[in-house]
């Protein structure tokens, strides 16, 4: 699809939105920005507005969302509207950026929210890369949503259908400790061998929207995976960074359990700052080649108080 975009410019609406005593009694204006990714190139020939996507119901839309629904934030507003926006499936993305342009005498408060029609095939959350990137850039790592909870319970089904191999607990040659058995044998048809597709699928989808500097030195392609399956009462993984073979990024899809993983300054565990680790997110820690860079965050898992499984994706060199 060649995409070509449709943009709404400065749509201002009234409507009751906010916090304050003050914003939730009366109007106030509400100013709008849409941009939609689509493909224009069937109305170029014809001129017929079947050919092409229609823009007023999404004014109509966004007016109504505007005038007669009521939220605190305006970052709902802005997900409201691209989530009705995205139920066409013609929409490829879509940027909704909302402002108050009112409630302050000096600048305004705005955001905006960008998301992406994924294919039903990958069956995977939506997640905005530009703020993984960022992320990425300021800590070393993120942990974001990504598996639809019946997923993650598919995946768990077959994960309990495989024999674990207990781990030596001493990692040559930086001595790091680490308790904890793993699964790496999958088959073709393994719903492992399909997460691991979808995402690097979405991955690559995502990052041919950013520029100018692409994020990958080698072309991303995870040829290493393995379940990872902590006991209740495991020392973890002792602070350590990934060897330096590891390239582009490292991902740990967090299956089920309960621990804490954080980002730490050495191997003493310095500084420990905490991830996210719900079950059914993505830890993504940077490695060497991501953004031309060859920095590796250290990082440790401790505090195994619930029987902990995550599935690691990997790229050897």
């Amino acid at each position: 699809m060649n995409p070509h975009i449709i943009h709404l410019k400065n749509l201002v609406f009234f409507g009751i939105h906010g916090l304050t005593h003050k914003e939730q009694k009366r109007p106030q204006k509400i100013r709008l920005e849409i941009k939609i990714e689509t493909d224009l190139s069937g109305v170029f020939k014809s001129d017929d507005i079947k050919d092409t996507f229609d823009y007023r119901p999404v004014f109509k839309m966004a007016r109504r969302i505007v005038e007669k629904e009521k939220y605190s934030l305006i970052e709902t507003i802005a997900e409201k509207i691209a989530g009705e926006i995205l139920s066409d499936t013609r929409v490829r993305r879509v940027s909704v950026s909302v402002a108050k342009p009112e409630i302050w005498k000096i600048g305004e408060p705005a955001v905006t929210i960008a998301r992406e029609n994924i294919p039903a095939h990958i069956n995977l959350l939506d997640f905005d890369l530009n703020w993984v990137v960022r992320e990425l850039c300021a800590h070393g790592a993120v942990s974001f949503p990504v598996l639809p909870d019946s997923r993650r319970q598919e995946l768990l089904k077959e994960a309990g259908q495989y024999p674990y191999k207990e781990q030596p607990e001493i990692v040559e040659p930086a001595k790091v400790r680490e308790q904890l058995s793993s699964f790496k044998n999958f088959g073709e048809e393994s719903l492992f061998m399909k997460l691991r597709d979808d995402f690097t699928e979405l991955l690559l989808r995502k990052a041919a929207s950013l520029s100018p500097l692409p994020l990958f030195t080698t072309p991303l392609a995870f040829n290493e995976m393995s379940l990872q399956l902590y006991k209740r009462g495991s020392i973890g993984i002792t602070p350590h960074k990934d060897g330096l073979s590891k390239v582009n990024l490292v991902c740990v899809f967090i299956l089920k359990g309960k621990a804490d993983f954080a980002l730490c300054d050495d191997r003493a565990g310095s500084s420990p700052r905490y991830l996210d680790i719900a079950r059914g997110n993505v830890i993504l820690l940077r490695g060497p080649g991501f953004l031309g860079r060859q920095y590796r965050p250290f990082h440790t898992i401790t505090n195994v108080t619930e029987e902990r499984l995550v599935f690691g994706l990997r790229q050897g060199t």
